[in-house]
């Protein structure tokens, strides 16, 4: 007797065919796989955003910044969203409203996060050119805690990781806590 495995994801049972062709990749904003780590970039970056976190949506000017001073250097910045249930047009919309650039992609199946560690919106991760996650964590110190936070960054540790990997230097502090609204599904 032949009996079917079932793979259940999101509350509903799949059969082990169909669980092998979901996305083991981030996607792009057409639904199509997306790999961020392509081309021959000095480094990567990950930063993991929400529409609705308040938190993420206050690092929209230096996520701007950054990526300014850093895209010249060959380093190449992703937004990624996680949430499953945010829809194309909510990121689109939120995209350009904070000016977040056109490199982004969807990881509702938190390929992205496992890869990166991350567990909150805002939270970045840098690859070096061999595609190793270097650093993964806070992008500053400007938020002490939830509901807490500093007029200004004393520590930019994003831009200080990456001055120092561009610099052909190990990074020091490979992983921060960032603070944040939590990525559904992330332990």
């Amino acid at each position: 007797m032949l009996f079917a495995a079932s793979v259940y994801w999101r509350g509903a049972a799949f059969s082990a065919e169909v669980a092998s062709t979901l996305p083991r990749t981030a996607l792009d904003l057409a639904g199509h796989p997306a790999n961020p780590f392509g081309g021959t970039n000095s480094a990567t970056v990950l930063i993991f955003v929400s529409v609705d976190c308040p938190i993420s949506n206050k690092y929209a000017p230096e996520i701007q910044r950054l990526k300014g001073l850093f895209e010249k250097r060959n380093v190449m910045f992703w937004m990624v969203y996680p949430d499953a249930d945010t829809q194309v047009t909510e990121i689109k919309e939120h995209a350009r409203e904070f000016g977040l650039g056109d490199r982004i992609l969807r990881d509702p199946n938190h390929f992205l996060v496992k890869k990166a560690h991350a567990t909150v919106t805002p939270e970045a991760a840098i690859f070096d050119r061999n595609r190793r996650l270097v650093y993964f964590g806070r992008i500053d110190d400007r938020f002490v805690a939830l509901g807490q936070a500093r007029a200004e960054a004393t520590y930019k540790d994003l831009e200080q990781n990456l001055t120092t990997l561009l610099q052909g230097k190990p990074i020091a502090q490979k992983q921060t806590k960032a603070i944040g609204c939590h990525i559904s599904g992330v332990k």
